[in-house]
Order: C-alpha cells, then sequence, then structure tokens
C-alpha cells in the first residue's frame, strides 16, 4: 500500500485471481489513507475478482466493513465474505487485555469469526459453492444510513486536516 501511494510509477500487478484487504476501525470509519489507496487501484486490476475483507478493530467495528464493501463494488470487485475481529490495544492500563487470560479469550473469538469468512472464501474461489454478494446486515445497514453522513458532515466541518478524501 505504502509503494502505491508514494511512488507514481508502481504499477500493481494484475495477473492474481483473487485479494483480501482489511483495516482497522478509524473513530467508527474506514482510515482516510485506506480509502484513498482503494480509491487509486486500477479497476482493471480488481474488476471481477473475489476478495475478502478483513476489520480489526478495539471496541466498535463502525462502518468499515460497509464503507469497504461499497467502495470494492464500485470498482467492479466482488466482496464474498467478511472477518471482523476485536484486537489487543496499544495503550496497556488503559484497555484491556489486563492479562494472558483476557487476550486467550481475543484469540480464540478471533479464529471463530476468521474460519467461517475463510472457508467461504476459499469454496467460492475452488467453486465448491456458488458467488453469492456479500449482504450486510441490519445493524450496518442501519448503521451505514444513519451515521455515514453525520460522519462525512462532521469531516467537512473540521476541515481537511482531519479527514483526508
Amino acid at each position: 500500500m505504502n509503494k502505491l501511494a508514494t511512488d507514481p510509477n508502481f504499477k500493481l500487478p494484475e495477473d492474481f485471481d483473487a485479494f483480501v484487504i482489511g483495516s482497522f476501525t478509524d473513530c467508527f470509519e474506514c482510515p482516510p489513507h485506506v480509502r484513498k489507496f482503494i480509491s487509486k487501484l486500477p479497476n482493471s486490476a480488481v474488476n471481477e475478482k473475489y476478495c475478502a475483507l478483513l476489520n480489526a478493530h478495539g471496541g466498535d467495528s463502525g462502518l468499515v466493513v460497509s464503507e469497504l464493501n461499497c467502495q470494492l463494488i464500485e470498482k467492479g470487485a466482488h466482496p464474498v465474505s467478511a472477518a471482523v475481529v476485536k484486537y489487543c490495544n496499544n495503550y496497556p492500563g488503559l484497555t484491556y487485555p489486563k492479562n494472558d487470560k483476557e487476550v486467550q479469550g481475543i484469540l480464540e473469538s478471533g479464529l471463530a469469526v476468521v474460519a467461517p469468512a475463510a472457508k467461504r472464501f476459499h469454496a467460492v474461489l475452488t467453486k465448491q459453492e456458488q458467488f453469492t454478494p456479500l449482504t450486510l446486515g441490519i445493524k450496518a445497514r442501519i448503521g451505514q444510513t444513519l451515521f455515514s453522513g453525520l460522519l462525512k458532515g462532521i469531516g467537512n466541518h473540521m476541515g481537511k486536516t482531519w479527514v483526508v478524501d
């Protein structure tokens, strides 16, 4: 991602069958640099290709999967599955995990979430399962409807130093 963003001569290889794109949650949204990266992907590189989505968050996934899904569909990609996992935050003492037992719980729950998404992605890629577009749950659709405009409005009000498109 860094090479694509910083080197104007860098060309993304287009001879791949599928891809996975992931992002952390930044204030309930997809981080601006990830949105920018996806917007700069050549349509020809991702058009008609299957992809899986991954989101890691510290407490609430926000609109990340919904935003990734919409942005990649606009590029012509076919999102197949998504996994949303909670990770260990970088601020020890302010957030959990406080001990090894809590870390183990996070690791186990992450695997429980990622495994079904990975199995579905594999099944579609190997043609064991027919592709059906990724559909977002009711909570994600409500969140997208209610909050996407609000977050964009706040960003526009606060200026470009806060939100980079």
